[in-house]
């Protein structure tokens, strides 16, 4: 977790260009980017040492992307390509060069092949020129002036076939047209080039803003095609069939499939497409999808093709006799393409969609597949109150316009996407009954008329898979799934999991629920030790947190005051042989290979005895390494270079942005680095006493293009089943060493893959997606904490909500951030309610009696917790709305304060603007009177073994000096008289009962004045 996050985010913004789907024009703007709004494209390139900074440090969300490249180049570069296009753009050199090892480059280029086709602006050390190629050709080249140092300039290119317009700063200064320039689409391309000396090329861009005739890009818009009289005869038919409460009716080009719940119609007038989507109600129903709308079903991009449901031709349709279910054959015989299209209405008033595509032509075929694919969603024809759940990460919830995208199996962790209208009470969803854990894209947007999207935001390892599709061209809403590009072979066929689809009644409960329920067929976690699943806070060190340079000496666990859960230690380890090479990506203190404790601080001796410090003050060190880095220069590296990874087909073994000296490991092959990752864990484990290890970026799946690695040879640069099998093999390496160790992960990656390890981080709403806490925190969720209760989630990185948000989940958080010592009550009272905060069935946002509260509700045997959140922005008194399924009382945990009833009945608790509490309701087990100072405490037999614990005026638990008093049960009872006990006069005494470490009951008893 040492390295940027801000880097990533820059790497993954994204751009949802020109429509293949729909024959509505598009906005003009084909692309923005003012790198502080999270709004725009996939820069294909990652910009390798780039950052993202602020304009000015006085106002810290006007953005700029840096490129300060130490040697070489460092650029980005779009993935769209543009023809006749304007871009505008503002840039600021921060260094310039008097001996010509410092340029920079903005304006139209195409990387492959490098030079062959550009246009673009280039400083070399003041001097300002245009270059231009088309081709591979001629070679032009145009000084136009001066760049100023240190000053944000704007520039606009403008193209339109052979003539280009330069202007800077509002001036024009080249009007030309000359044979050079090139007419061929381009991407948008800015970098930064250090070539030696001691002075680094140092350039900020922001506000790029390419306009343009979309018409004229590569992507062009769908034209109707021509019917043939054969298609026009089989879509003409009539039939219809029913049973029970169900009926399938063809007729006038349409076929619906029907129940007394929902209806869905396919239109058959030009191949098939989406008609209509209804959910029913009495004699009315909701329609889900625009009326008259003109949606495929499909998408299929075959070499340079682009071909939807609508552009292939039928072959043939047939009605199954006695079932809801028809099928639809297509054939395109331009491409040689064939589909074989099934719908069927289930028992619970949802779509089975199933699609078939088979290579009749005689070549072998790419294909990229989208499927399904739904637009124009307006659930009950009102677009303000529609409001959508997207799987990313922890999941969202919004209604902003957007346009989202993410990986299953990457940085999306579940399969299903919705969308609802929160007062008509109606929505759609759906997901592939995919339990193989298959990397597929998953995209979402929602757009108003002539508005442009507040986030456009896109995570995926793989921008190259992703389609272009304009899931909303003008408004409304669309969802798609995609699947990564696969060759078909002559003859050939594949057949895509099968996607369940429903029109419900409801809002975003009941597409989790559901889709929870089908998970829970195939879902078999591993159990994880109960201290992991216990633990809240945890502490990430970097060496000067652990580790007195001056005084050579480990101080991280001298530190502890109480409440540090989990302490997760980077930059740990060294070299058997200390490495006197250039520095890790800059890090002289990372050295990772060999995985033995550093060397210079005393190595395995003074390392052990540190982490048994710390579990001697009951903190668990878990330690972080990243399952790919490793030194040329270790023990490994020297001996297995064929281990590493190959990011490209005929590449190398250095993976950007690290430097030569360094490898990135293959993790698939259970024979090579998995092997030896799963013996270094077991050893470290077995030799040091650490509770387990923090696996970085897993299990995320890099590709790896070794022709010497089995899952290349299996025909494969990813291999899910190879990263499952590897995992495992880790975690069972570390338990055989101690059963109680655990495998910590930095994302989920997928619920699939949640299965095969302890837990993960989750960056849900860290401070590098600012977004997220803005428009998708409403109801103050990570919602895979509630589906997935199994897996031990913790929040890395702060946010303006960090600490309430996640003790709100019952989940744990980065300690590091923010108010230590709330975090440390905090934390306290989750770990002493574990029993019920870690249960299996948790319940999010139960009814309370005020909008403005939320409450979520965590239950074990006589005991439910609740955790509040006061989301209003005032003060407001108010309390849970169920009734208590037991006799008992209610305590508040952070106050330590007992709820009873007001003067109505009612129970009420006040609560401060985003402040969060713990209510618990617990048996009636404590009795306890007060006599003068003498204070008798009595328990029923059956808890006559549990300790008592007494705290005077404030619970000091969290705290490793706490002055709690244990009080000892004799025959259930214990005595003891204030003045003696405390040694001054409380106004209160807190008095617990604990079972096995969690709470049973409490008491808070007001003390008599004295005297």
């Amino acid at each position: 977790m040492y390295r940027s996050h801000l880097t990533s985010c820059i790497v993954t913004l994204v751009l949802v260009m020109a429509c293949h789907l729909n024959a509505q024009a598009i906005l003009e703007e084909l692309l923005r980017d003012d790198f502080d709004r999270y709004n725009s494209q996939t820069w294909g390139t990652a910009p390798v040492g780039a950052e993202i900074v602020f304009r000015n440090q006085l106002n810290q969300t006007n953005g700029s992307i840096r490129m300060n490249p130490r040697a070489g180049g460092c650029y980005i570069i779009s993935d769209e390509m543009f023809r006749e296009a304007s871009m505008e753009f503002e840039v600021k050199v921060n260094s310039l060069s008097t001996d010509s090892t410092n340029f920079y480059y903005f304006g139209f280029h195409n990387t492959q092949p490098w030079t062959r086709d550009l246009l673009w602006l280039v400083v070399q050390d003041s001097s300002i020129k245009l270059q231009a190629r088309e081709n591979g050709g001629a070679f032009f080249e145009q000084q136009i002036g001066n760049i100023p140092f240190d000053r944000w300039v704007k520039f606009v290119i403008s193209r339109k076939g052979k003539q280009v317009v330069v202007e800077m700063d509002g001036r024009a200064v080249l009007d030309l047209k000359r044979p050079e320039f090139s007419d061929s689409p381009m991407s948008a391309f800015f970098g930064a080039n250090t070539i030696s000396g001691s002075k680094r090329a140092d350039l900020q861009v922001d506000s790029v803003q390419v306009n343009g005739d979309p018409a004229l890009q590569a992507a062009a818009l769908r034209e109707t095609r021509l019917i043939s009289e054969e298609e026009k005869v089989i879509a003409s038919r009539s039939q219809s069939v029913s049973g029970g409460d169900w009926e399938v009716v063809m007729h006038d080009g349409e076929i619906r499939l029907s129940n007394p719940e929902a209806s869905y119609a396919f239109s058959l007038l030009e191949g098939i497409q989406w008609s209509a989507v209804d959910r029913r109600e009495g004699d009315g129903s909701v329609p889900a999808i625009s009326p008259g709308t003109a949606c495929p079903l499909y998408v299929l991009r075959a070499g340079d093709q682009n071909l939807d449901s609508r552009d292939f031709p039928l072959e043939e349709v047939s009605v199954s006799p006695g079932k809801p279910r028809f099928e639809v054959v297509q054939y395109d015989p331009t491409s040689g393409l064939s589909t074989r299209f099934e719908a069927e209405l289930r028992d619970d008033s949802s779509l089975g969609l199933s699609l078939e595509v088979t290579n009749r032509s005689g070549v072998e075929q790419v294909l990229q597949t989208t499927f399904p694919v739904l637009q124009n969603i307006e659930i009950d024809g009102k677009l303000d109150n529609l409001n959508y759940f997207f799987p990313w990460r922890g999941g969202l919830l919004g209604t902003v316009a957007s346009s989202l995208a993410t990986e299953y199996g990457g940085l999306g962790w579940m399969q299903v996407m919705a969308v609802f209208n929160s007062e008509a009470r109606s929505g759609i969803f759906f997901y592939p009954e995919d339990a193989t854990g298959t990397t597929k894209g998953l995209m979402l947007k929602k757009a108003f008329p002539g508005s442009e999207d507040r986030v456009n935001f896109s995570e995926v390892l793989y921008p190259e898979e992703m389609p272009s599709i304009n899931l909303a061209p003008s408004s409304g809403m669309g969802m798609a799934v995609y699947y990564k590009r696969q060759a078909l072979q002559p003859g050939g066929a594949i057949a895509f999991p099968t996607t369940r689809l429903k029109a419900y009644d409801g809002d975003w409960r009941e597409p989790l629920d559901e889709y929870v329920a089908w998970t829970r067929e195939w879902y078999r976690p591993v159990k994880v030790p109960r201290w992991f699943k216990e633990s809240y806070t945890f502490l990430n060190q970097h060496p000067q947190s652990y580790y007195d340079n001056e005084k050579d000496e480990y101080i991280g666990a001298r530190a502890l005051v109480g409440s540090e859960h989990v302490v997760q230690w980077a930059f740990w380890e060294s070299l058997k042989v200390p490495h006197v090479g250039p520095n890790y990506n800059g890090h002289p203190e990372y050295q990772p290979g060999d995985f033995v404790p550093s060397i210079h601080r005393g190595g395995l001796a003074t390392f052990n005895a540190e982490i048994a410090a710390y579990r001697a003050k009951g903190t668990r060190f878990v330690p972080y390494i990243n399952y790919r880095f490793c030194l040329r220069a270790s023990e490994v590296g020297t001996q297995h270079t064929d281990w590493a990874a190959i990011r490209k087909p005929g590449g190398d073994y250095i993976w950007s942005p690290w430097p030569e000296e360094n490898l990135n490991m293959c993790f698939y092959d259970q024979d090579k680095w998995a092997a030896f990752i799963a013996s270094t864990t077991q050893r470290l484990v077995r030799d040091t006493g650490m509770s387990g290890i923090y696996l970085d970026e897993l299990p995320l799946q890099h590709a790896c293009f070794n022709p010497a690695h089995r899952h290349l040879q299996n025909g494969s640069p990813t291999s899910k089943q190879d990263m499952a099998e590897s995992l495992t093999m880790v975690r069972d390496a570390m338990k055989a060493a101690d059963p109680q160790a655990v495998l910590w992960t930095e994302h989920v990656g997928s619920d699939y893959m949640s299965q095969f390890i302890d837990g993960s981080w989750t960056q849900t709403y860290c401070r590098a997606f600012p977004f997220t806490e803005k428009y998708f925190d409403a109801n103050r969720l990570v919602y895979f904490r509630f589906l997935f209760p199994s897996v031990k989630l913790a929040e890395w990185g702060s946010s303006e909500r960090h600490i309430n948000r996640y003790f709100f989940n019952g989940m744990g958080w980065d300690f590091g951030t923010g108010d230590r010592a709330l975090s440390r009550v905090l934390g306290n009272i989750l770990k002493a309610n574990s029993d019920a905060i870690q249960t299996m069935t948790p319940e999010p946002l139960v009814p309370t009696s005020h909008p403005g509260l939320l409450a979520n509700r965590f239950d074990a045997p006589g005991k439910i917790v609740y955790t509040l959140y006061n989301v209003h922005d005032q003060g407001i008194t108010a309390f849970i709305s169920e009734p208590a399924p037991f006799e008992g009382h209610y305590v508040e945990l952070v106050d330590d304060v007992e709820i009873s009833p007001d003067g109505t009945g009612q129970m009420q608790l006040t609560m401060a603007p985003e402040t969060v509490k713990a209510v618990v309701l617990l048996r009636n087990i404590l009795e306890v009177s007060q006599t003068g100072g003498k204070v008798v405490v009595s328990v029923p037999e059956e808890f006559a073994s549990s300790e008592l614990l007494v705290y005077a005026d404030v619970d000091d638990s969290h705290l490793l000096s706490s002055k709690g008093i244990a009080m000892s049960l004799n025959d259930g009872s214990a005595e003891f008289t204030v003045e003696q006990t405390f040694d001054f006069h409380p106004r209160r005494l807190i008095i617990k009962l604990q079972e096995d470490g969690y709470l049973q009951d409490q008491r808070v008893l007001v003390i008599s004045p004295a005297g």
